[in-house]
């Protein structure tokens, strides 16, 4: 089963633009949670790393894309080395906390696109299919979203 089959962030991006998005915050990693979800009309689900009990083996991440609905994961803090581990997990694209500088969002972008247009490095994973979908992958623009949480 190839893990994009449905949703892919070119999709979400439009389907924001053009109507909106519906979407679910969940603080909880939790199967059953993902399967309900999985069910519903939403359009994205996002895993908060930051505040949540996180654990990426009950997220059945394949279900929500074999269901169309895009996941996003809040990172733990605005760091780069984060990115590639839950990217390779399967998640679509990333919310970063705290932005405080487009230099810093920057660096975050460049963290989740492959060389030459970024810094991310290759490994077989869930998201390419453990190497199945390696050239697809590699094309692949995952969504950043940057939070910005203080006065500027």
């Amino acid at each position: 089963m190839a893990v994009h089959n449905r949703m892919d962030p070119c999709t979400t991006r439009q389907k924001l633009r053009s109507t909106g998005l519906v979407g679910f915050w969940s603080q909880i990693a939790s199967t059953p949670l993902v399967e309900l979800i999985s069910q519903s009309q939403m359009d994205v689900l996002i895993f908060d790393f930051e505040h949540g009990l996180m654990d990426l083996d009950l997220l059945c991440l394949p279900l929500l894309h074999s269901r169309g609905i895009a996941p996003l994961a809040r990172l733990q803090t605005p760091d780069p080395t984060q990115v590639p581990k839950i990217l390779d997990q399967g998640f679509l694209g990333i919310v970063a906390p705290n932005i405080s500088s487009a230099d810093q969002l920057a660096k975050l972008v460049r963290a989740t696109r492959y060389k030459p247009l970024g810094a991310r490095g290759v490994g077989f994973s869930l998201a390419n299919c453990w190497g199945q979908e390696l050239d697809r992958q590699l094309l692949f623009k995952p969504m950043v979203i940057g939070m910005i949480e203080t006065k500027i």
